[in-house]
């Protein structure tokens, strides 16, 4: 209740959600814990999705944002997918003017955030994602 509403695409925020749940499910062994927080952030709404699953090592962060990218590990042996979602999350956020990260430590966990700008005609100019 206390997070403000936002002017975004309806179907792009669920399906980045989505995105993040599924994955947090998949690579979090029965029994763990998933949480999804949000928060008012310094002009935008921030959205975590926080698992205490498998965790993914430093040198793999990088790669998964970038489209059909993966990494291999035991889960993976079971649990297969496109490599879009993270990517596409990252897209949609990027496109409202917003912005995207991953914090994993292997065998411990995984924190997936996205900001949405809460007046995308207000955005700090400091926060502002540059086009490429």
């Amino acid at each position: 209740d206390d997070v403000p509403e936002i002017e975004a695409d309806h179907r792009a925020v669920k399906q980045m959600v989505l995105n993040l749940i599924s994955n947090a499910i998949k690579f979090t062994d029965p029994g763990g814990k998933i949480a999804v927080r949000t928060e008012e952030d310094q002009g935008f709404v921030r959205v975590d999705v926080a698992d205490d699953g498998c965790g993914i090592s430093e040198d793999d962060l990088p790669r998964l944002a970038r489209p059909f990218e993966q990494v291999q590990n035991d889960h993976d042996k079971q649990n297969t997918g496109t490599g879009l979602g993270l990517s596409l999350t990252k897209s949609f956020a990027e496109m409202h003017g917003g912005r995207f990260d991953i914090a994993s430590t292997l065998g411990e966990g995984t924190t997936v955030s996205f900001w949405l700008p809460i007046d995308p005609n207000g955005i700090p100019e400091e926060n502002r994602i540059q086009a490429a």
